[in-house]
Formats: structure tokens, C-alpha cells, sequence
């Protein structure tokens, strides 16, 4: 999503601080589920953020495998996973 690891790391940070406070005000399990969705967001833009750094600076270049794979298992079964069952535990009369 970013454009850089700075932004990835600032995109992180905001992103728990709102993930934080809207678990905070959730007050029954559907919306947990939608509240831990900018928490999961977060995890996913500091991943980004040392994916950059290790793509772009030998130092971190052993991580890269590592991150690549948590990057993608969230775009690939984290998001795919989450986001219908956060909407389906609102449905109150599912098919």
C-alpha cells in the first residue's frame, strides 16, 4: 500500500492507535471482529515497512523471505478470511 518503509511504519502506528481505541468502545463480539480489522491492518503495514527495508538494504536482506510470506499470507488468507466473517456475525438473519 505504501510507498516507502517511513510511510509504512507511520501507516502502522496510526492504524493501532485507531484499532486500539475501536476495540476499546466494542462492545459485542461482531464488533470485536470488526474492530480488530485495523489491528490486523497495522500488523500487515509494519510487515510492509521491514519488507521495504529489506528490499532495499543488504543489512535486512536476510529477512526477506521471512516478511514476504507474512505479507502475503495476510493478503492471501488473513483479509479473504476476516473481512466476510466480521459481515456475517452483523447479519441477523443469515441465509
Amino acid at each position: 500500500m505504501c510507498f516507502s518503509a517511513p510511510a509504512s511504519f507511520a501507516a502502522g502506528v496510526g492504524l493501532l492507535l485507531v484499532g486500539s481505541i475501536a476495540m476499546i468502545k466494542a462492545k459485542t463480539a461482531a464488533q470485536r471482529v470488526l474492530a480488530c480489522i485495523p489491528i490486523f491492518f497495522a500488523m500487515q503495514q509494519v510487515i510492509e515497512g521491514v519488507l521495504w527495508l529489506a528490499l532495499s538494504h543488504a543489512a535486512y536482506a536476510r529477512w526477506s523471505d521471512l516478511v514476504m510470506y507474512l505479507f502475503l499470507a495476510f493478503a492471501q488468507t488473513v483479509w479473504p478470511i476476516l473481512v466476510p466473517l466480521s459481515m456475517l456475525l452483523f447479519e441477523k438473519d443469515p441465509p
